[in-house]
């Protein structure tokens, strides 16, 4: 009797989860704003590896090494959370799309 209740009440909240992802459709504004905080994030974290590369190389150590095998984790889990996170935006067409030009490939197949 449990199992059924609780069966029933997982497949009522992800319908209710699918229904309210169907409501809410990623724009072309939500793109930008995504590849913004990814370019930013992965800026701070390429500085921070590097870094800590060089200290690690420069100064060996245990560490050191443990200073840099942290910084390229944190860089690791962040392009593996924005890659799963990208997948939102597969269906978003770009904004300001510029027809293509009869010389570029596109244009040819018209």
């Amino acid at each position: 009797m449990k199992q059924g209740l609780l069966l029933a009440a997982a497949c009522a909240g992800i319908l209710e989860l699918r229904g309210q992802q169907r409501r809410h459709r990623s724009t072309a504004a939500d793109a930008k704003t995504f590849l913004d905080t990814v370019n930013d994030t992965m800026k701070r974290l390429g500085i921070e590896q590097s870094r800590a590369g060089w200290v690690q190389q420069t100064f060996i150590t245990d560490d050191t090494e443990a200073l840099s095998a942290r910084a390229n984790q944190l860089a690791i889990d962040a392009a593996a959370r924005f890659a799963k996170d990208a997948v939102k935006f597969d269906k978003v067409e770009r904004a300001n799309r510029a027809a293509p030009s009869a010389d570029s490939p596109e244009g040819r197949l018209r």
